[in-house]
């Protein structure tokens, strides 16, 4: 029995140190400044609202994204996906509603990869209220606008 103890400990000491010597790697295979794009319109990231400017978008781990700009920051929780062809620019997209616009994905010119987020509460409020006004017609309402990086460091080997 106390082998076993001794066993379980063992493998659990080495999850933990595979797991702390991988984040290393991690971190090389994905830029940590992925884009700069000046945005020329408000936008949200969920509730919180960005005014127009210039800003950078950093990867914070695997899931996070930080939007930095000089009137304030936030941070997003997004994930990789995989688009059918590399993109031939890099760009910031958004869902626009009437004058609400709500920061969707950022995607890397000549990669295929890109990061995306799910639909925010905030967003989803907005959806109902533009179906509710519009008869309970199906549409969302949503336009999908993009606006072009200034730069992408680098390109994501995920």
């Amino acid at each position: 029995m106390r082998t076993l103890t001794i066993s379980k400990v063992r493998l659990a000491l080495v999850a933990v140190l595979a797991a702390f010597l991988a984040q290393p790697a991690l971190k090389a295979q994905v830029p940590e400044t992925v884009a700069v794009a000046n945005i020329p319109f408000a936008f949200q990231i969920d509730s919180q609202q960005m005014p127009a400017g210039k800003y950078t978008f950093d990867v914070r781990g695997p899931n996070l994204l930080q939007i930095s700009g000089n009137s304030g920051s936030a941070i997003m929780a997004v994930y990789w996906d995989s688009a059918k062809k590399p993109s031939s620019i890099g760009s910031i997209g958004f869902n626009r509603y009437g004058n609400r616009y709500f920061l969707r994905n950022v995607h890397f010119r000549g990669s295929d990869y890109f990061l995306a987020s799910s639909t925010s509460s905030a967003e989803r409020r907005m959806q109902l209220q533009i179906v509710a006004s519009n008869g309970n017609h199906s549409s969302d309402g949503a336009s999908n606008v993009k606006v072009a990086t200034l730069v992408t460091p680098g390109k994501p080997n995920k």
